[in-house]
Formats: structure tokens, sequence, C-alpha cells
């Protein structure tokens, strides 16, 4: 990134297709990331045998709508 790295420390990953995601999650761990996941999502993460932070945790509120909605 020329002159100037950006380092992320926080990832929010919410998929309806996990076709690559131990490709993207792999890659956002090693880069010492921390992952955070909708429920669906962070259930596969958690089983690819990586962390992950449920998003339900942290704002109290599950999905709603048949996970149409999850973060407000």
């Amino acid at each position: 990134m020329g002159d100037r790295d950006i380092k992320v420390e926080n990832v929010l990953v919410s998929v309806s297709d996990a076709g690559g995601l131990e490709t993207i999650v792999g890659a956002v761990v090693e880069g010492g990331a921390t992952v955070f996941g909708t429920s669906g999502t962070a259930r596969k993460i958690e089983a690819m045998g990586h962390q992950c932070r449920h998003v339900e945790d942290i704002t109290g509120f599950a999905q709603m709508l048949d996970g149409r909605v999850k973060t407000l």
C-alpha cells in the first residue's frame, strides 16, 4: 500500500454462501484482526477452528426477520 500501511483490527463477516470463507477468514486471522460474525456465519467460522465473536453477544439483540436483520 505504498508508504501508508493500514492495520485492520476488527472484521464483521456475514455470508449466505460460505464458498471461500476459509480463505477470507484465514487471511483476516493471520493479519491479527478479531473476527465478528452473525449467527450462522460465526458457527461456520468456529467449525473451521477459528475464534469468532458473535454479533448477538455484542449488540444484545438476536437477528430478526429470518436473519435478514442482524445489525443495526
